[in-house]
């Protein structure tokens, strides 16, 4: 098998690879992560639910609660229910949270011993076998993106053997991270630039209306 073959071969038993390993994905689920300003975010939104809530109860109430027990108990007995209000938001949150993703893990758990799940993975093991024993590319290189790029090389006759394909890779690769790095100076050389402008324009402003 020449090296053209060889690489489209390759390439061929990844994207197999890769779309098993889709397949696979399916039947997990990811628990939920939402750092710690997603948990503030939640819980601000809890609140806010929690004072609505409070204020409905406090509207329908508070009429009922001070004929019966007078205002100053009234007062105590609302001050401890928003409190309980509060306590519960927090707790059922906290509880929820725990629970969703507790329910996530035992479905992961029970997707890892389904037949299907199992015969993917037995597939994508046959694959990765027959790459190791049939292709040359090296395993650092078994990526769509390499593989497409070695084949261009091959056929616009940019290389001639694997050696040339793979340092010619490297050469362009490590070209298009310095326009990136080169790429992302200028942005913010310009952002700088628009932010002193910016300045400048707001101080001329602040003298004439101080004329």
């Amino acid at each position: 098998m020449n090296l053209l073959n060889n690489i489209q071969s390759t390439r061929n038993e990844v994207n197999n690879i890769i779309n098993i390993n889709k397949k696979i994905g399916n039947y997990f689920k990811e628990p939920i992560k939402i750092g710690f300003s997603g948990h503030i975010g939640a819980l601000l939104i809890s609140f806010i639910l929690w004072l609505v809530a409070f204020l409905l109860v406090v509207l329908i109430l508070i009429y009922p609660l001070e004929m019966i027990f007078g205002e100053d108990l009234a007062q105590l007995i609302f001050n401890g229910l928003g409190l309980l209000l509060l306590l519960g938001t927090i707790i059922g949150y906290v509880y929820l949270y725990s629970a969703t993703n507790k329910k996530i893990v035992e479905s992961n758990i029970k997707a890892d011993g389904n037949e299907e799940v199992v015969k993917l993975r037995q597939d994508r093991d046959k694959l990765l076998l027959s790459l190791s024993s049939n292709s040359i590319i090296p395993k650092d290189y078994w990526t769509i993106d390499a593989l497409n790029t070695f084949e261009k090389y091959i056929i616009n006759k940019r290389a001639e053997d694997l050696k040339e394909c793979i340092n010619l890779y490297e050469q362009e690769s490590r070209h298009d991270e310095q326009m990136r790095e080169i790429s992302a100076m200028q942005q913010l050389q310009e952002a700088t630039y628009r932010r002193a402008s910016e300045a400048t324009i707001l101080s001329y402003m602040n003298l004439l209306f101080r004329r």
